[in-house]
């Protein structure tokens, strides 16, 4: 042991690298001290896709609880109401990508809730209904539904119409000026003639013969 008056003391600061100018061990013995600031990550500013939309009219708890839940498990926003009323209201404050309506509601038929509800909005709508008469389809398609379905049903099923019905409707989509795959294409013209024979070329659209590429 070193009498107390001979012990070496031990420096604060780690020894300077001659060349470097960081002190040995580093950055063991120093190590960068990181903040929740200095981090940045991008997925944290990418856009997300807005959530779709869906309206669900259903008085009956035990068949609404459970497609609420199924469709919520799809990321969709469902917005539950149990009246006519509630939902034209709902109408009026936003804008829904899809409506689910039940046909027996309690203050007014579903089918004149539809009738009301196409006189301002063109969102695709599926009927639920206990009646599977024919008649009653018939109806329901005739008055601007998309989609009819009997009850008992599965909430799969409900999904899968949901989805069929989306890409049908992006299917009727009108092409993008600037898409090329979806852009309209040109219909040729059916009284035009163009000929070609040789270095001879016969333009029936202007009239013209070329030869070599040139006009005579």
């Amino acid at each position: 042991m070193w009498p107390v008056k001979h012990r070496p003391q031990l420096e604060s600061q780690p020894h300077q690298h001659s060349r470097t100018g960081q002190p040995f061990g580093w950055p063991f013995l120093n190590p960068p001290v990181w903040r929740l600031t200095d981090l940045r990550f991008d997925w944290m500013n990418t856009p997300t896709m807005p959530h779709k939309q869906i309206l669900l009219v259903e008085d009956d708890p035990a068949i609404a609880e459970p497609l609420h839940y199924a469709l919520s498990r799809e990321g969709w926003d469902v917005a539950w109401h149990t009246t006519a009323q509630a939902a034209l209201h709902a109408l009026d404050q936003q804008r829904f990508d899809f409506l689910i309506l039940d046909v027996g509601l309690p203050d007014l038929n579903g089918f004149d809730l539809c009738r009301q509800i196409r006189q301002h909005h063109t969102t695709p709508l599926l009927f639920l209904t206990a009646r599977n008469d024919e008649i009653d389809r018939i109806i329901g398609l005739e008055i601007g539904a998309d989609d009819y379905c009997a009850k008992p049903f599965s909430p799969r099923e409900i999904i899968s119409r949901i989805k069929v019905i989306w890409r049908r409707m992006e299917s009727t989509l009108p092409p993008l000026p600037n898409d090329p795959v979806r852009a309209p294409q040109p219909l040729p013209d059916p009284t035009s003639v163009s000929l070609s024979w040789g270095v001879w070329h016969y333009d029936d659209a202007r009239c013209q013969v070329h030869y070599h590429g040139q006009p005579l």
